[in-house]
Order: C-alpha cells, then sequence, then structure tokens
C-alpha cells in the first residue's frame, strides 16, 4: 500500500485589475495615480450641468473589497451597493440601495438619511422594517465636514472657518497640499470611553479644492494603536473633479509579542514567496492520494501581531446632478 502523501497548500486569492490599480500614496495625502490609469480611463461618468456648474448630487455603483495585510489570501469578495447623495438647502440626503444577493432572504432594501433620522426598507415594497432618529450630537456631526461628498469643496471658507478656531494649519505649497489638524477636544465626544484621541488631521488639494485624505489615531485602555488612514481619488470631468476611488488602511499595532516557539508554518517575507497552485495541481495532488490543508499563512514575523486592514472602494456608473428630492423621500 503506498505511503499517503502530505501537502501543505496554501490557498490565496487575487483583487481584481480594478482594484489593484489604486495606489493612493502615503496617509498624509500625498495622492499617486501612477497606476490608476486603466480605471481612471475605464469609469463611466454621465455629468449634467446645473445651473451654477456644480456638483448638486452625486450617484455610483460601489465596489468594495477588503483584505489583511499580515495574513496571506484574505482578500474578501466584493460586496456592491448603489450610493446615491443629494445637497438640498443646508441638508445632505443619502440613499444606499443593497440587491437581492446581499441577504439570505432574497429581498432587496435600502436605507435612507435625511439628516435627522435613517430608515430602512424593502426596496420593493416600500415596508419600512426599522427607523433610528438621530440624537442631537449624531445631527451636530452629521453638520461637521465629513468627507469628499461629491468633489470640489468651499475650501477657502472651511479654511478660514478652521483659521478662526485656532486648528493648526500646515501649508506644503511646492505641491498644495493644506494639513488642517483638528483640536482632540473636537473629536474626543465621538470616541467610545476606552479609546483615547491621539491626533485627528484632514489633507487638502489646495488646487482642486478637494480633500485628498484624513489620518486619526487612537489608543485604547490597553495600549493599542489604532491609526486610520484615508485616501481619495477623483477625476476630472469638464474641469470639475468626481470621486472615483478610496483607500482605507486601519493599522493596529499591540505592545506585546506572542509566543512562536511551537510555531511550525514556513515563514514568509511577502505574499510573492508563496507557491500558487491551480485547481488542475491541486487535483492531481488529491487523486495520488495527497491530503490538503488550508491555513491562514502569516506574512512576516509571526510573532509579530501588528496588522494593517485595507478596505478599497470603487465607484463606476456614476450620475452627477440626475437625482430629483422625489429619490429621497422617507417612506411613512
Amino acid at each position: 500500500m503506498a505511503k499517503k502523501k502530505k501537502y501543505a497548500v496554501i490557498l490565496f486569492a487575487c483583487i481584481m485589475v480594478s482594484c489593484t490599480e489604486i495606489d493612493l500614496g502615503s496617509s498624509k495625502g500625498a495622492v499617486s495615480a501612477k497606476q490608476m490609469q486603466e480605471l481612471v480611463d475605464n469609469v463611466s461618468i454621465d455629468f449634467k450641468k446645473s445651473n451654477n456648474n456644480s456638483i448638486e448630487s452625486y450617484q455610483a455603483n460601489v465596489k468594495q473589497y477588503s483584505y489583511n495585510k499580515r495574513i496571506a489570501g484574505t482578500v474578501s469578495a466584493p460586496s456592491e451597493y448603489r450610493l446615491s447623495l443629494k445637497k438640498s438647502g443646508d441638508s445632505i440626503f443619502t440613499r444606499i440601495d443593497f440587491d437581492s444577493s446581499c441577504y439570505g432572504d432574497g429581498k432587496m432594501r435600502s436605507i435612507i438619511c435625511d439628516g435627522k433620522e435613517t430608515v430602512i426598507f424593502d426596496t420593493i415594497t416600500k415596508e419600512v422594517e426599522a427607523r433610528t432618529v438621530l440624537t442631537d450630537e449624531e445631527t451636530k456631526n452629521a453638520e461637521d465636514f465629513g468627507g469628499p461628498i461629491f468633489g470640489r469643496l468651499a475650501l477657502d471658507s472651511y479654511l478660514a472657518k478652521c483659521r478662526q478656531l485656532s486648528y493648526d494649519l500646515q501649508e506644503d505649497s511646492e505641491n498644495n497640499v493644506m494639513c488642517v489638524t483638528i483640536p482632540v477636544s473636537d473629536v474626543s465626544a465621538k470616541i467610545s470611553n476606552d479609546k483615547t484621541t491621539t491626533y485627528s488631521r484632514l489633507y487638502f488639494d489646495t488646487q482642486n479644492d478637494v480633500l485628498l485624505g484624513s489620518e486619526s489615531q487612537t489608543i485604547d485602555e490597553n495600549g493599542i494603536i489604532v491609526t486610520a488612514s484615508n485616501n481619495y481619488l477623483y477625476k476630472k470631468v469638464d474641469g470639475e473633479p468626481v470621486l472615483i476611488g478610496e483607500l482605507l488602511e486601519i493599522q493596529n499595532d499591540f505592545p506585546y509579542e506572542i509566543d512562536t516557539s511551537d510555531y511550525m508554518l514556513p515563514i514568509v517575507e511577502s505574499e510573492d514567496d508563496i507557491p500558487e497552485v491551480t485547481e488542475e495541481e491541486l487535483a492531481e495532488m488529491i487523486k495520488d492520494g495527497g491530503e490538503v490543508y488550508e491555513f491562514e499563512q502569516v506574512i512576516g514575523d509571526p510573532s509579530n501581531p501588528d496588522y494593517t486592514q485595507v478596505i478599497i472602494k470603487t465607484y463606476d456608473d456614476i450620475k452627477i446632478n440626475t437625482l430629483e428630492d422625489e429619490y429621497f423621500r422617507l417612506p411613512l
């Protein structure tokens, strides 16, 4: 009887080309479009001019991927939804539509928020499943600067307000980047009691008047430091910047190491060091009596628990200034 051979096979996925194209640079807002050309060329944008040439509404199909840099093969299957945003007066209306594949019961659901309350309902029947009234604090926070909702910002006005509030502003005039450091006292109310904010910053492109990125750091009662860096990518249409990509990195730093005295897996420095196995080769191994094991392969030093979670969003089938207020009407 032939002796069974045992194989340790590492299976991992690759991000689609449209997602690997996102290289949004450093956490300090230095956006690099070096590897974005294909995405920039292929994204579909329908731009309807408004009376004042501004962006009043934004709608796009969003694909979201995530993975853990420390563990090989953790790229998630993409989640997809339709995002719609519209400015009406001083309010921002938001609607997110999910298809039936997002829920186990096969229903299509939508979420609408008018800045005062949030409603979840059946997209087809309009039956309301949940309704939440926002607190005064949540409503106030929603009025704060929250991100690249449409594209170009009233940046001069926002920076003037920051100067009036004595925020720390640092300008890199050579690269047209302005860094705004928000005082810890202004953001601490939004963090849970067991976490302390170390800093919070926003980075703006002063030439195109857009938000390039943000960075914030917290430390909890166990000494775990979490640094979140968000970077945005835009494409200009008729001179107006339109959001087409987003990269969020959440770095977790732990104040201890893991005991790896009994660690038996191979140590690899990158996924490039891991041999790829095709479906045909895998089937041949099993046919020959091999046993295949799936396991989490750590990248780098297995005794170091630090890891970075990456979330990538791509925006396509973008429509500018095509939405009516009726689309955001809350079901009764």
